[in-house]
């Protein structure tokens, strides 16, 4: 997906939900299947996340071995 600089910084913290249906043939049912796409999403708000993997824990392990 293309973003333009159009009112580029107003988006950096929006949610995007990308489709294939155009917009005369989104119907009722397209809405609550972007909703439930919405409600699945991870909201991290800044920080890292509940569930990040093993990433952050491997990265705090190797961090507590070199210090």
């Amino acid at each position: 997906m293309r973003v333009s600089n159009f009112l580029l910084w107003q988006i950096a913290y929006a949610e995007i939900y990308v489709t294939e249906t155009l917009w005369p043939d989104f119907s009722r049912a397209r809405l609550f299947e972007a909703l439930l796409d919405y409600q699945k999403r991870e909201r991290r708000y800044g920080g890292l996340g509940s569930s990040g993997g093993n990433s952050s824990g491997s990265g705090q392990r190797a961090a507590a071995r070199h210090a």
